[in-house]
């Protein structure tokens, strides 16, 4: 691959869509070689690894792994830094995300979110700390990990994990690799069958001091700060939420 030698390497998971599609375009301006990870979005990535190749030959790679398959994460990781020969920065963004009222829980979606929100992440952080020389590794929290969200119980639950993931593992990792999250509030509206319904979304936008969605540039260029900007944080939690961690009101 070309630039091995003097472009850092960044893995984003989830990154042929949505926030980690941004991400990987702004890792990716700023001198970065890319893993492009998906697992079902196989064609959105494929098509975002060779948009990010015109740009800069060799530079780019796609690559599919379902994140629940918890046998398989050091072999997924081998494979990453064969492409490069090395990852300097993991950003866990991949996630899962709908409503689960106690009343309707069952195991198979508690599993679900907690396999793809906090369990793949600690085991990817587990290998890739392990080939790291120094680098970074970014957790993409939510606001529902520090205020929960009404019939989201289990995926807050998840969220609050990787929380503490993010702040535990910034001390045993310290000082060859920093360990942050970026925690963001309403920016971008979830899948349609997530079951967030246009009232909830009305109530949330209401409860946000700039009155606003975010953007997914806004979580990107937080996450490069965190990556690139800075070797003195460590173990922090980024809110990039539009004030909703300051002046929130639970929505209903």
């Amino acid at each position: 691959m070309a630039d091995e030698q003097t472009n850092k390497v960044v893995l984003i998971t989830g990154a042929g869509r949505r926030i980690g599609k941004q991400i990987a375009r702004t890792f990716h301006d700023h001198h970065y070689n890319v893993l492009v990870h998906h697992h079902k979005s196989q064609e959105e990535a494929t098509l975002l690894a060779a948009e990010l190749n015109l740009k800069r030959k060799g530079s780019a790679v796609a690559l599919a792994f379902d994140l629940r398959e918890i046998g398989n994460f050091e072999s997924f990781v081998t494979n990453c830094l064969s492409k490069f020969n090395r990852i300097d920065v993991l950003i866990n963004n991949a996630s899962t995300f709908f409503s689960t009222s106690l009343e309707t829980l069952h195991l198979d979606q508690y599993n679900e979110l907690i396999e793809t929100n906090l369990r793949a992440p600690l085991f990817l952080s587990k290998y890739c700390a392990a080939v790291m020389e120094e680098g970074v590794i970014i957790n993409i929290v939510d606001i529902y990990g520090q205020r929960p969200l009404k019939n989201y119980s289990a995926y807050s639950i998840s969220k609050a994990g990787l929380d503490m993931l993010t702040r535990s593992l910034a001390l045993e990792l310290a000082p060859r690799i920093r360990v942050n999250g970026v925690s963001p509030g309403a920016i971008l509206w979830p899948e349609d069958d997530a079951g967030m319904t246009a009232t909830t979304q009305a109530r949330l936008l209401e409860s946000i001091p700039t009155g606003e969605l975010g953007t997914a540039l806004d979580i990107a260029r937080s996450a490069l700060f965190l990556a690139s900007s800075t070797n003195y944080i460590t173990g922090q939690i980024l809110n990039v939420d539009g004030g909703s961690s300051i002046g929130y009101n639970t929505v209903s």
